[in-house]
């Protein structure tokens, strides 16, 4: 899922200065307006928020969260754009900066984030590879796959579909682990939550686990296919707990297997 990105001659290249004391936005004109792309953006202090849009530009307002003893603080955002590849810097990065993207809907994302920030996906439909150091990640109302990877955060994807035959991944150390799919999803779930208990909605696990099966279950990865599997949907957590989620779950709700918390 990844996409190598060279920065060679002919790329175009935008930036504005800022706009008022703590904001500025820059907006990116695609090559190929009409065709998926993908946004990749590497930030170092502040949140990511991305949403999907019928426009056929990448928009991005940057705005800094704390005020500065400078008189008039200057955000600098810059922008590669090759063929729909769209790369943005962010600078500076000692300060607080919180990013505002709106994208096409078929897009892709690759996004990082290393302090003060947490990363929202809404309404984009693509291969999205989410990393927060120190940070949540919420994905709402999303299509494609997703590898998404915290250490000190929360994860919640909702999904409206998925890639089929695409593998997922699903991590957090310190966080849970919430990811609510289809109902007619197929996929061979690869569990384990160390610390904490797992919920599956999708009922594919035994009902009823003794304690020290439990234990085990813990102690290691758990497999559980969802409606007679398909690709690997790998989630962990160390400290937090496990909840698979199924989005539809017919007239008497769902049917849930919880291994209970140590």
């Amino acid at each position: 899922m990844k996409a190598a990105i060279t920065i060679i001659s002919g790329i175009m290249t935008l930036s504005l200065v800022a706009q008022d004391d703590r904001a500025e936005q820059l907006t990116i004109p695609l090559s190929r307006p009409d065709e998926p792309g993908i946004f990749i953006v590497h930030h170092h202090k502040g949140s990511i928020n991305v949403v999907g849009y019928e426009g056929t530009s990448v928009v991005v307002r940057a705005s800094q969260r704390y005020g500065s003893d400078a008189a008039r603080p200057v955000i600098d955002l810059g922008a590669a754009e090759r063929d729909n590849h769209v790369v943005l810097s962010v600078s500076p990065r000692h300060r607080t900066i919180d990013l505002d993207i709106m994208v096409p809907t078929r897009f892709s994302l690759q996004l990082k984030n290393d302090d003060s920030g947490t990363i929202r996906v809404e309404r984009v439909s693509g291969e999205m590879e989410v990393s927060n150091l120190n940070g949540d990640i919420h994905l709402a109302e999303v299509v494609g796959s997703a590898l998404l990877d915290t250490v000190d955060g929360n994860i919640t994807a909702q999904f409206r579909r998925v890639t089929p035959r695409a593998p997922m991944a699903f991590t957090s150390l310190e966080g849970n682990v919430d990811v609510t799919f289809p109902g007619d999803v197929r996929a061979l779930a690869r569990i384990r939550a160390d610390h904490g208990p797992v919920t599956n909605e999708f009922a594919t696990m035994r009902e009823t686990a003794t304690a020290s099966e439990a234990e085990a279950q813990r102690a290691s990865w758990t497999y559980a296919n969802l409606n007679g599997g398909g690709p690997e949907f790998r989630l962990w957590s160390f400290f937090g707990r496990i909840h698979i989620r199924r989005a539809e779950n017919g007239p008497n709700g769902p049917a849930t297997v919880t291994i209970p918390e140590k």
